[in-house]
């Protein structure tokens, strides 16, 4: 996850979210269930250190945006307000926008799934099952989670999907490489990596 500061990156990709979002709602489109899908959630965050409190309201929406049966655009962006307590004074704001992820998704088969853009890195449970605001219960991520990677995304290609399956074993796999950018809102190391995990239902156990 990047962040840019305040004003003209966030205005500039508020006027890009707005020509987007236009463009999806429009009515003309070739069939009704490729229709861009709006979700997300929100939440106020807390701090308090030395008697002093500091407030963080968070929106973090979602759109997916179904191109045809095989192709999916998929993006999150965080929206925050940081209002610090300055002594004697008053308080202090901050405003951040970035991009969690921004990918197009390429459903080759059943076993196969292509990704290119901004995507999570497929490095942890944490970074791509917990982290989005409406399922995370925890006050600070894991230390693991910053680990090797920027943010917890990745600028590049990933290749993922399910080896095998049946009643009693579930097999997943993830690939990637990733790109090194200094661009604020695509933050990303030069990276390369790859994950294999094994999930036992009856014995409610993963394994990687």
């Amino acid at each position: 996850m990047s962040f840019s500061h305040p004003r003209s990156g966030l205005h500039r990709t508020l006027r890009i979210s707005a020509v987007v979002l236009a463009l999806c709602c429009n009515p003309i489109l070739p069939r009704a269930q490729y229709r861009p899908l709006y979700s997300g959630g929100g939440g106020f965050v807390t701090e308090t250190k030395g008697g002093n409190t500091t407030y963080i309201p968070t929106i973090s929406p979602v759109a997916a945006m179904p191109i045809t049966s095989h192709i999916l655009v998929e993006s999150k962006a965080n929206l925050l307000e940081i209002v610090s307590p300055r002594p004697h004074i008053g308080y202090d704001t901050q405003r951040f926008l970035g991009l969690s992820y921004l990918q197009a998704d390429l459903l080759v088969n059943s076993h196969i799934t292509t990704t290119g853009g901004y995507f999570y890195t497929p490095f942890n449970t944490f970074i791509e099952r917990l982290s989005p605001i409406w399922i995370n219960n925890f006050n600070d991520a894991p230390l693991i989670s910053s680990v090797g990677v920027a943010g917890g995304s990745s600028l590049g290609g990933m290749l993922r999907g399910n080896a095998y399956q049946n009643d009693a074993v579930s097999v997943s796999y993830a690939a990637y490489f990733s790109s090194n950018t200094s661009n604020p809102q695509f933050a990303s190391s030069r990276s390369s990596g790859s994950r294999v995990s094994v999930f036992l239902p009856r014995q409610e156990m993963e394994i990687g």
